[in-house]
């Protein structure tokens, strides 16, 4: 094949997977074609870190699920239909306060050490004279990925995976639009990928911190200390105890992230392969053209 010959076949190549980016995003928002472009380009790199959190969540579940079948026989207030529950209420009550920007509604809700910093950022859309709008929530699953029962139950923690979708955008105090915060440019809908961590106070269970970070999954583990203060009357003998639990668990869970890391790579390189295959399948399609 001429050297002519090769370069119309790769300016027809790319020309062909250019239109069908841009057919593939007719009728969207403004900027939707190469925002789709970036999307297959990064395919293979979002479904190996989708694989990776998979295994890391699959095994913090399990892991907070025996800590939570231990503490629920001793403790009614650990029953997990209870937390999921109450996660799922609080959710929507934080969205709606949000809303409303009305910080002494939110109160009731949250845990003392956690009160300053969420006033702080409802704080700034006040002085902005901003309102976050969210509505049409739509939570799809909440699942307990961290559970800490101590022998003082003001320590005792959980944290709960949120999924799901909301409208998000910001008004004016007129009510007019300033932006949309959707995931796609000019969208209002975004999805809900979150962990809310709840920390008990008494009888009820504080919200104290807001996270969208997936490294909670490597860097926490659950433990059920409680069980340990029967065995270890001495606070030092019990310290010593839960340390050593926490390394096990992290043992454990080191175990899995490497798992994780190996099948998430390996889904990234399978992606890049096929696109490999695919490219290389249409090269020669356009050679026997052009030859």
């Amino acid at each position: 094949m001429s050297q002519d010959r090769r370069r119309q076949g790769w300016i027809l190549l790319g020309a062909v997977f250019a239109s069908s980016v841009a057919h593939a995003g007719a009728g969207g928002t403004e900027g939707s074609d190469s925002t789709l472009l970036l999307y297959l380009i990064f395919l293979p790199l979002i479904l190996g870190y989708s694989a990776y959190v998979a295994i890391l969540k699959f095994y913090a579940k399990r892991a907070a699920a025996t800590v939570l079948a231990q503490a629920a026989a001793r403790d009614s207030i650990w029953d997990p239909k209870h937390l999921i529950q109450h996660t799922r209420t609080v959710f929507i009550q934080i969205q709606n306060i949000w809303s409303r920007n009305d910080q002494e509604a939110a109160y009731p809700f949250l845990h003392p050490d956690y009160r300053d910093e969420f006033s702080a950022l409802m704080t700034n859309n006040i002085q902005s004279g901003i309102v976050n709008l969210v509505t049409n929530i739509r939570l799809t699953s909440v699942d307990l990925v961290i559970a800490k029962d101590y022998a003082d139950n003001d320590q005792d923690m959980f944290v709960a995976h949120i999924s799901g979708t909301m409208d998000d955008v910001l008004q004016d105090e007129r009510g007019t639009l300033v932006k949309t915060q959707g995931d796609q440019k000019g969208d209002v809908e975004r999805n809900i990928d979150e962990y809310w961590r709840f920390q008990r106070s008494g009888d009820e269970w504080l919200l104290r911190q807001i996270s969208q970070d997936d490294d909670i999954l490597n860097d926490e583990v659950s433990i059920d200390a409680e069980t340990l203060a029967t065995k270890h009357p001495s606070t030092a003998d019990l310290d010593v105890a839960i340390r050593h639990i926490e390394e096990q668990e992290q043992r454990t869970q080191l175990g899995y992230r490497r798992v994780a890391q190996g099948v998430g790579l390996t889904v990234v390189f399978l992606g890049y392969y096929l696109y490999f295959l695919f490219f290389r399948g249409a090269w020669r399609m356009l050679e026997e053209m052009f030859f």
